[in-house]
């Protein structure tokens, strides 16, 4: 059960690093399909415009999002990580560029999805993201609960 209280905090540094690689990777990603979205077909792209961001959060829930994205790290896991990354990365992504296309209305939407809404690669990163660090923790949780029982 050590493994549960402590939560293998001397790792965190590499774990955190390995979130901003994974941030930084999903940010440019999302900028890069958003430029190449905006420059071949803007007139057919949604501009996101309302004062709220992704899934319906405003700019001081992604914020938070974000804060909890490092505590994440503190999980002795890397695919939460890993996860965490991902969904900041996309965070930042529909933050940074409601800025960078302020001119045309914010944030370009160019993916279709099934439902009939729109999002960009930052929203499917968020999700992904999200699933990620949540399937993880819920694997590390199981893992160290029968580690535990077997040891005790």
């Amino acid at each position: 059960m050590g493994r549960l209280t402590s939560l293998d905090l001397p790792g965190l540094p590499g774990r955190a690093a390995l979130m901003a690689l994974a941030a930084a990777g999903a940010l440019a990603i999302d900028f890069a399909s958003k430029q190449i979205a905006v420059a071949a077909e803007p007139s057919t792209l949604l501009f996101h415009v309302s004062d709220r961001d992704t899934f319906g959060l405003g700019t001081s829930m992604i914020l938070l999002a974000a804060a909890g994205s490092l505590l994440a790290c503190v999980l002795p896991v890397r695919v939460v990580a890993l996860g965490a990354g991902a969904a900041l990365g996309g965070a930042l992504g529909n933050l940074a560029s409601r800025h960078w296309w302020s001119d045309l209305g914010g944030s370009p939407d160019f993916i279709r999805f099934a439902d009939g809404s729109t999002g960009n690669v930052a929203d499917l990163c968020i999700a992904a993201g999200a699933t990620t660090m949540l399937l993880g923790s819920i694997a590390w949780l199981a893992w160290t609960v029968v580690a535990a029982r077997r040891a005790g």
